[in-house]
């Protein structure tokens, strides 16, 4: 078992793919430990209204997954990657860039991580795929893997950013922001990269 780990691990490709879905759900991981208390909390958002704006995200997360499943069969998963990962490091920095201006409300941050949302799944189920494209008969330990370290990753961040949370919305808004950059840099630098050199 730690040879197969090891064997895992040693691959490009699975490592920048695992960074792209790490990121992800470090970024969600992030929204889900602090929109609550921040959202209730800082603008006396109601209970159920916070149930109304979480699931305007999870409409996003849906309409997402519909626009991925046909937009994967046209561009192919590594282009429709790509074309995720932009689209989630521009909602990022509108998430972030907001707070940093003095956007202060609850709108400002919900409306632009709807849209984070809908982009989500343009990223994280095609570097599933290109994860364990590689290992067709070690396919489960893969898969274990890479559910073990983007968890540990995510659970990680959320962590990191709850611990500097100070009732307002920056500790989370910033977070999210870096945490969206995550896949368009590992496809920049790892993934396309060791492609062009044969590596992947």
């Amino acid at each position: 078992l730690v040879r197969s780990y090891g064997l895992v691990l040693r691959n490009r490709a699975f490592v920048a793919y695992t960074l792209c879905t790490a990121s992800c759900y470090g970024g969600l991981f992030t929204f889900l430990a602090l929109s609550s208390p921040l959202l209730i909390g800082r603008y006396k958002v109601t209970a159920e209204g916070y149930g109304y704006y979480f699931a305007l995200t999870m409409v996003g997360y849906v309409t997402g997954n519909w626009l991925s499943t046909r937009l994967v069969r046209r561009m192919g998963v590594d282009s429709l990657l790509r074309a995720g990962a932009v689209s989630l490091a521009l909602c990022g920095a509108a998430i972030g860039g907001l707070a940093w201006v003095g956007f202060d409300s609850a709108l400002a941050i919900v409306v632009p991580f709807f849209f984070w949302m809908m982009a989500l799944p343009l990223v994280i189920p095609q570097a599933t795929a290109g994860a364990l494209a590689p290992f067709p008969m070690l396919a489960g330990t893969a898969s274990a893997l890479l559910g073990f370290l983007q968890l540990s990753a995510s659970s990680a961040t959320g962590v990191i950013a709850g611990a500097f949370y100070d009732g307002t919305q920056l500790p989370m808004t910033t977070a999210i922001f870096l945490a969206s950059f995550g896949p368009i840099l590992s496809y920049a630098f790892l993934i396309r990269r060791g492609r062009t050199r044969g590596k992947t």
